[in-house]
């Protein structure tokens, strides 16, 4: 019954899991090289993109999978 609420893809979830991992959690824990990463994928500045992390709703779900894909396609041009 969980999967009937369930947006994302298999490859999405994935995507949403490397992203937090390698990029948003030692970002918020300080890894200027992270913050520097999301700076340049969601094209915000760093103190937006942590304002939004903090939140969450139906817009920021919309904003986070937003940079998800932009994460996905980055790293599809870096494997092809």
């Amino acid at each position: 019954m969980d999967d009937v609420w369930k947006l994302e893809s298999s490859q999405e979830d994935l995507g949403s899991d490397l992203l937090d991992n390698m990029y948003v959690q030692p970002a918020l824990k300080g890894d200027k090289n992270a913050q520097r990463f999301l700076v340049r994928l969601w094209k915000e500045k760093w103190s937006s993109i942590k304002n939004k992390l903090e939140t969450e709703g139906s817009v920021w779900y919309v904003w986070w999978m937003d940079g998800v894909h932009a994460f996905m396609r980055k790293k599809m041009k870096e494997v092809v």
